[in-house]
């Protein structure tokens, strides 16, 4: 997903690819292809102003951050006068580049979703005799897992701890990273997967309110023991261990 995002921004607008400093911090150089092919104004060359080109920054990231579609729209006319001045392969470019620009734009929404939706303990009995594995999912990443004993007192405890834990990591980070669109893929598909186990608990709204926690610990009690009577479930548990691994589902 970033590698076909950074591609697409790459083709939709006039930006820079090379990482060297630009002037004045360093000589001018001689301009890739990309600039020849009208998909870079030069800046590598100086003389570019950096008004305008703090513009078309501007709108990238407002792109990437889903605030608008202009340039989606400015893409759309493109293609369409191309077509009408029968410029079919120009034409065809932009079709493909509207395309990569829906997946990608579909993608950050389901990344979204899932980060505001997926927060939540998952417990299931552990490979491990007498035992639940715990996994606290926040801001739809894996960021804690344990083996706890199966006892009211240490399920409780393990349970406060991980709340204390969600509560200090507050509103979800502004930037996502590759490895963690990657995670948040892999975990949202499972849980859509087992999304009929009685497994799951969100708790966001025991996060500031005692009561909503105290409760919260006794609902995840009483389903952990009628979970433990399927055992087919423990594979279950597996899968969610290789995600802390870093392996995919």
């Amino acid at each position: 997903m970033v590698d076909m995002t950074k591609e697409l921004v790459q083709k939709m607008s006039p930006i820079r690819t090379f990482i060297r400093a630009l002037p004045t911090q360093a000589k001018p150089s001689e301009p890739c292809l990309r600039l020849h092919l009208n998909r870079c104004p030069g800046p590598c060359r100086g003389g570019v102003d950096p008004t305008e080109y703090t513009k078309v920054i501007e709108e990238v990231c407002a792109f990437l951050g889903g605030e608008r579609e202009d340039l989606l729209n400015r893409l759309r006319r493109q293609m369409f006068e191309a077509s009408q001045n029968l410029n079919f392969e120009r034409a065809a470019w932009l079709r493909d580049i509207l395309r990569s620009a829906d997946e990608v734009l579909i993608g950050q929404r389901l990344i979204t979703g899932a980060v505001e939706a997926n927060n939540l303990f998952i417990v299931y009995p552990s490979a491990k005799e007498g035992c639940n594995e715990l996994f606290l999912i926040r801001h739809g990443r894996l960021v804690q897992q344990g083996c706890v004993p199966h006892e009211p007192e240490a399920m409780k405890q393990a349970i406060h701890e991980l709340l204390a834990v969600a509560a200090q990591l507050g509103d979800p980070p502004s930037i996502v990273g590759k490895a963690e669109v990657d995670q948040i893929n892999i975990i949202s598909r499972w849980i859509h997967r087992h999304s009929d186990d009685r497994a799951f608990f969100p708790f966001q709204h025991a996060l500031t309110n005692e009561d909503e926690a105290e409760r919260l610990v006794e609902r995840m009690w009483v389903e952990v023991e009628g979970v433990r009577a399927l055992p087919i479930e423990v594979n279950a548990a597996e899968e969610m261990e290789d995600v802390e691994r870093g392996g995919e589902m």
